[in-house]
């Protein structure tokens, strides 16, 4: 089963207001120290491993500001912007399983470093909210029941199940490395170690 074509544009849309939005902000850089690679599936041979196997939908080079690095450092990010009807959720949701296909989903194959989801507005082309987590340390607080979850099934995007963890248990566990709503307290990335 496809992906909507509203879906793709709309995710597109969003990820272009990320790369002058939300990551600048989460490096603590201007935009002209970040270069970006999609790696979706549809795109390339490189995005139906990246992407389609491992969970990666966007490498993030960032020229560091240290006069003894001699190349971009590489992060990847899966990446995941819902319509602002959604921002009352205040969730991040993973799929955990394909029904149609009987194969194991997001959850069980990404390996990207970090996870930026967001509430995109199309109309005013700005996020109203967005987190970004540290995707290694989430799969441990998962495996060592550290969140309280919500489990349920998309029956209308492929017939998937997922699970939903409150942006706040994600805090409270230390797993946030910014968080547009986060009063004044936000730490980037890049704080005290690119700059």
């Amino acid at each position: 089963m496809g992906i909507p074509d509203e879906n793709v544009e709309f995710t597109a849309k969003a990820h272009e207001r990320a790369k002058t939005e939300l990551y600048p902000a989460i490096f603590g850089v201007e935009r002209s120290y970040l270069s970006f690679e999609s790696t979706l599936l549809h795109e390339s041979y490189k995005g139906q491993i990246c992407d389609g196997e491992l969970g990666i939908d966007c490498l993030v080079r960032i020229t560091a500001k240290r006069l003894w690095m001699r190349a971009p450092l590489v992060f990847s990010f899966q990446e995941r912007f819902r319509p602002i009807s959604y921002l009352k959720e205040q969730d991040v949701t993973i799929t955990t399983w394909s029904y149609d296909s009987k194969q194991p989903a997001e959850l069980y194959k990404i390996i990207a470093e970090y996870f930026l989801y967001g509430y995109y507005d199309p109309i005013e082309d700005t996020f109203r909210d967005a987190i970004n987590i540290k995707m290694t340390e989430v799969k441990w607080g998962l495996m060592n029941h550290r969140y309280c979850l919500n489990r349920s099934q998309h029956k209308s995007s492929g017939n998937q199940s997922f699970i939903a963890i409150p942006f706040r248990e994600l805090y409270k566990d230390g797993v946030v490395t910014y968080w547009m709503q986060e009063p004044k307290t936000n730490k980037t990335l890049a704080q005290g170690v690119l700059l």
